[in-house]
């Protein structure tokens, strides 16, 4: 008797604090999970919003299929970002100052991990309904049917990128502020250590620290790029996700660069290019590669052309003109060896300061020697 009142008593305190619950649900909230599955439930308080009458699939929406339906990676895209409307284009632009986001030597590296469940499966969710994350920088949980191509964008939704992370895929992030020189560093790393990456500016990664790498389950946040931290967690987070396949996918706009494979296409060894790898030490420390410089070698264009005069991105170097086309005195000066003081005409400007120069050499070196 006492037994089954105390098993009451225990269920109604269970039912109670489930209600009276106000922190994280894994993954979502009651209520969302079951409208995710096309259930139908009661209010829940702390549960997520979710327009109701937006979702009615009733099964999971298979990925990688093109569905003007539902998500084809061309219509409906101002949901999550709009790559071709400029009102858009400032989650990659800087707005704020730079030296708010210069990074900090002192600050540590955070690896942020998060033990998802191995039977858990992520919803996809149509361009019809909004997603929106309880984690700043998400990494894991309901994303588009479609991912993006592997390589650097110039933006990338996260609701796009997460899809790329559980296929195994490195996602790096950096703030639009952050130091260039870091970003460009960061960048060739990344590259350099797996095919399996996405590469994207963001407005996630906080000021004290600019920089981020994401993986399923897994986040990297820091301060100032150092290059055996963000090798050692690729390493050990890459190719991580449930879902393992190298095929891209059908996102592509804002693409600046797509991937280059690196060791294979399954990516079966990982920072074999990386930076702390790539050095040579030699016997003063490591050894510097020798940068070839370009050398125009057509006759034509050297006959024609004053090759190098042009430093910019676009035009074309100083065209030779005829003789005639330039001043009298261009052919006077003196391209040879510096004439001596006997030499020059002492009625000029330079023959006294060559002769004043030399007075004072000759003192400077009657200074330095020895008094008796």
């Amino acid at each position: 008797m006492f037994r089954w009142l105390a098993l009451a008593i225990t269920l109604i305190f269970y039912v109670q604090a489930a209600e009276d619950w106000k922190g994280q649900w894994f993954p979502n909230a009651p209520k969302a999970l079951a409208l995710e599955a096309g259930e139908t439930v009661n209010n829940v308080d702390n549960a997520l919003p979710v327009d109701e009458a937006k979702e009615k699939k009733s099964s999971r929406v298979p990925m990688g299929i093109e569905n003007p339906d539902c998500d084809d990676a061309k219509h409906g895209l101002a949901i999550d970002f709009d790559p071709y409307n400029v009102t858009h284009s400032t989650v990659y632009m800087c707005l704020e100052p730079k030296a708010d986001y210069k990074g900090d030597y002192n600050m540590d590296a955070v690896i942020t991990e998060h033990n998802v469940p191995s039977a858990y499966v992520a919803n996809h969710r149509c361009m019809n309904g909004s997603i929106e994350y309880l984690e700043r920088i998400p990494s894991y949980g309901t994303h588009r049917p479609l991912w993006p191509k592997y390589g650097e964008y110039r933006y990338v939704p996260p609701q796009r990128w997460l899809h790329s992370s559980e296929h195994g895929a490195v996602i790096a992030l950096y703030h639009p502020c952050a130091n260039k020189q870091q970003v460009d560093e960061l960048k060739r790393i990344v590259k350099d250590c797996l095919y399996r990456h996405v590469i994207t500016p963001s407005q996630l990664p906080s000021k004290d620290r600019p920089f981020a790498l994401v993986t399923w389950h897994a986040t990297l946040e820091f301060s100032v790029l150092e290059t055996k931290i963000v090798e050692s967690f690729i390493e050990k987070y890459a190719l991580t996700g449930p879902e393992q396949t190298h095929r891209d996918g059908q996102y592509e706009h804002l693409l600046l660069e797509p991937a280059k494979v690196v060791s294979t296409i399954e990516d079966s060894v990982l920072c074999a290019l990386g930076g702390s790898k790539k050095k040579k030490l030699g016997k003063l420390g490591p050894t510097v590669e020798k940068k070839v410089i370009p050398v125009e070698t057509d006759t034509a264009r050297l006959v024609n052309y004053v090759c190098g005069s042009n430093i910019m991105k676009q035009g074309e170097d100083v065209k030779i003109q005829p003789d005639t086309e330039y001043p009298e005195w261009l052919w006077k000066l003196h391209v040879g060896a510096p004439l001596t003081l006997e030499e020059m005409d002492p009625n000029t400007k330079a023959y006294w300061r060559k002769l004043r120069r030399m007075a004072l050499q000759r003192n400077n070196k009657l200074a330095k020697l020895k008094k008796f």
